[in-house]
């Protein structure tokens, strides 16, 4: 789905502070405030959007029904968010007893130190990073607490450990991804002891937690958008999660030291071309002058470097192929390799998925 210029734009003013130019994008919007606002609930930012716009005191230059509409975004958001933050503070009291260390990843990470405030940023679950030797005794604890597998409970961990990246244990409305690397794939298999001696301290409601660095959350955010531009499935929620980290660490980061290190790990092509994707669709290239700059080093590596060919990312939907094949001209592997071992998982992956469907279908039916 294509984005409509003048949501990025509202976005931009907004984080910036530029009220005056907010409010002109909201009134001189071509599509409307109706629009607008179909664009941010589709893109899961309506509850974001609408606390931005409360800070400024701006939601009455909206329409009544598109006020009601992000009200009732943000209120679900809170609600769902609280679930969250409960759920995480009785995992790191369980997890603690049973002498096992995480990190905090995405979620209440990006909410709290790049959007402003845990009640900030939609959230579907809560991301954490363990050892994988704890991967055993940590679903025993999720188990205690009544979380469950939504498929692949009867994997044992070996099997878990081999083939994924992480697993999610669900109750109700309370979501955990339990991760033990970034991403089961050359360039992505970043683990707990990686990124633990980067770890710094959030506050998320009223404890403190360890969490990824900044970088780290960039790298995991890239990758995260990487899969998502590869089924076809982006939302600009995603899009927006890379921006505020780009836009909080861009004076700070060493650009250069960190695309060497991504070099050595065999997700620089994929990494740039991501960043490109990203400062594309939203035209905030000059909002990061630094990480720009440095993105044009490596201008040899980048397959979109224009913004028609972002929007033709972004637009792509279903099964076409186009956004497959570009993911797989950035990865360290050769292609070859690369769709071998796609076809090779495609079974796996559709069991996997029809069983998700089913049981989600089930839940839909009250059975």
């Amino acid at each position: 789905m294509t984005v409509n210029p003048a949501l990025t734009t509202l976005l931009r003013r907004l984080h910036q502070g530029d009220i005056s130019g907010a409010r002109e994008t909201i009134d001189q919007n071509p599509s409307g405030a109706h629009e607008l606002t179909a664009s941010l609930e589709h893109h899961e930012l309506a509850g974001y959007c609408h606390a931005l716009l409360r800070d400024e005191a701006m939601l009455h230059f909206l329409p009544a029904d598109s006020r009601v509409r992000l009200e009732s975004a943000y209120e679900r958001q809170q609600k769902r968010n609280q679930l969250l933050l409960d759920l995480l503070g009785e995992l790191r009291e369980r997890l603690d007893d049973a002498g096992v260390p995480f990190l905090v990843m995405k979620g209440f990470l990006q909410s709290v130190r790049y959007a402003g405030g845990i009640d900030r940023r939609f959230m579907w679950d809560q991301d954490i990073t363990i050892r994988p030797d704890d991967l055993e005794k940590t679903l025993e604890v999720t188990e205690s607490m009544g979380l469950h597998a939504m498929s692949g409970g009867e994997a044992g961990t070996a099997q878990l450990l081999r083939h994924l990246h992480a697993v999610e244990r669900v109750d109700g409305k309370r979501k955990v991804d339990i991760h033990w690397v970034f991403r089961n794939r050359q360039g992505g298999r970043k683990s707990y002891d990686d990124i633990a001696q980067h770890a710094q301290t959030v506050r998320i409601g009223d404890s403190d937690y360890q969490a990824i660095s900044d970088l780290d959350s960039l790298t995991l955010s890239i990758l995260g958008l990487a899969d998502d531009i590869e089924h076809n499935r982006i939302k600009l929620r995603k899009i927006w999660d890379v921006y505020l980290i780009l836009h909080h660490i861009d004076t700070t980061a060493d650009w250069n030291s960190w695309f060497s290190e991504l070099e050595t790990d065999g997700s620089l092509s994929t990494t740039v071309n991501v960043l490109s994707f990203c400062l594309l669709i939203l035209d905030a290239a000059e909002d990061v002058p630094n990480a720009s700059r440095a993105l044009q080093t490596r201008q040899d590596l980048l397959f979109v470097n224009s913004k028609p060919e972002a929007d033709s990312i972004m637009a792509r939907e279903g099964w076409n192929p186009a956004n497959r094949i570009l993911i797989s001209r950035t990865q360290p592997d050769s292609a070859l390799r690369y769709w071998a071992s796609w076809l090779a998982g495609l079974p796996a992956r559709k069991w996997h998925y029809r069983k998700l469907d089913r049981q989600r279908r089930r839940k839909r039916a009250g059975k």
